[in-house]
């Protein structure tokens, strides 16, 4: 009779990928000539790093933290909440630690998930556009 593990090997978010998802992220953001908070979080969604512009507002973290937190929970894009709210699918509403604005953004390394983006303070797609710089980056490396 074979065994059966009862673990297995995961990959963890370091500081340095998050700080380069950030990096990245700071990078379209200025591009953009836009303002924003960006939270990366690992898997558990707790926040590894966390970039507040100059010039942004304090409320702007919270947003940040819960989309990446959102993303990582559900392991999707925030935008996908939205978009279901919008066809009606209010069931949504009664998911904890939902966020169904455009901006969070799942990470994964070798197709495992391993953390995630939130970004908040520019128009939503703009959001969307800056996490996708810092996922693209942390993908490519």
């Amino acid at each position: 009779m074979t065994k059966q593990p009862h673990t297995a090997a995961a990959f963890v978010l370091t500081l340095a990928g998050a700080e380069a998802v950030v990096a990245a992220a700071r990078g379209e953001a200025a591009r953009r000539a836009v303002k924003v908070t960006i939270a990366v979080v690992d898997r558990g969604g707790y926040l590894v790093s966390l970039a507040r512009l100059d010039g942004i507002h304090v409320g702007t973290v919270a947003v940040a933290t819960a989309k990446a937190k959102a993303a990582v929970l559900y392991n999707r894009p925030t935008a996908t909440f939205g978009a279901g709210m919008a066809a009606g699918t209010i069931a949504l509403l009664t998911l904890p630690d939902l966020v169904a604005f455009p901006g969070g953004l799942p990470l994964h390394h070798e197709g495992i998930l391993v953390g995630a983006v939130g970004v908040s303070g520019a128009a939503p797609d703009v959001d969307e556009a800056i996490a996708a710089a810092g996922v693209a980056a942390f993908s490519g490396g």
